[in-house]
């Protein structure tokens, strides 16, 4: 295990203890201004479809999201996991079956036909950690950064709490960038210097 890994995986477990010792009643309310940021992404006017997920270990909850996003007119979609560990995403709303995949999460069912990441303008993505240069810390199962290796066009958004916010993230090669953050006190817009905008 390289050193970066290893930096990567105590970062991981610190992020993941700090967002689980949120309230429930600290998490609803966040899930809400999180939402209220994200509407404010300079293109929301033009976004049509809008992938989420289901969120997971306590993780900041997209569904107020979704649910404004889909009373916009907006399509929404959930991932599903692939066997090469990439991401396809299925249409989805609020109240439709979901079917566990092999971490527990919920997925739309098998008929529900998936399509690739090249036909979603906005992109969701959980965190458990995320800096301003855009660096994204995930839970270390690469799911994202495999989709967008060879994705382009979608606007790609973390979800999460300022609790999460670090100076710095070891970044690799093949690590998926945000270009947005939205969490509990703003929407964050990333850049490479990693200074807030």
């Amino acid at each position: 295990m390289s050193a970066i890994t290893q930096h990567k995986a105590r970062l991981r477990q610190q992020l993941r203890q700090q967002r689980q010792r949120l309230s429930t009643i600290e998490r609803e309310a966040a899930a809400s201004m999180i939402a209220g940021h994200s509407l404010a992404l300079p293109n929301w006017a033009q976004i049509r479809s809008v992938a989420v997920y289901s969120a997971n270990d306590g993780e900041a909850d997209p569904l107020p999201l979704a649910t404004r996003a889909l009373g916009q007119g907006r399509h929404l979609f959930l991932p599903v996991i692939q066997a090469d560990n990439s991401l396809r995403f299925a249409r989805w709303e609020p109240g439709d079956n979901l079917v566990n995949n092999k971490y527990g999460i919920g997925e739309p069912e098998p008929h529900i036909q998936r399509v690739s990441a090249d036909t979603i303008d906005l992109i969701c993505m959980p965190t458990v950690g995320w800096s301003h240069d855009g660096t994204r810390l995930g839970m270390g199962g690469g799911f994202y950064d495999r989709t967008l290796e060879t994705s382009s066009g979608a606007t790609t958004l973390g979800l999460g709490f300022e609790c999460q916010h670090c100076d710095e993230i070891p970044r690799e090669p093949w690590d998926a960038c945000l270009q947005w953050v939205a969490t509990e006190a703003n929407l964050h817009q990333c850049s490479s210097d990693g200074v807030i905008r």
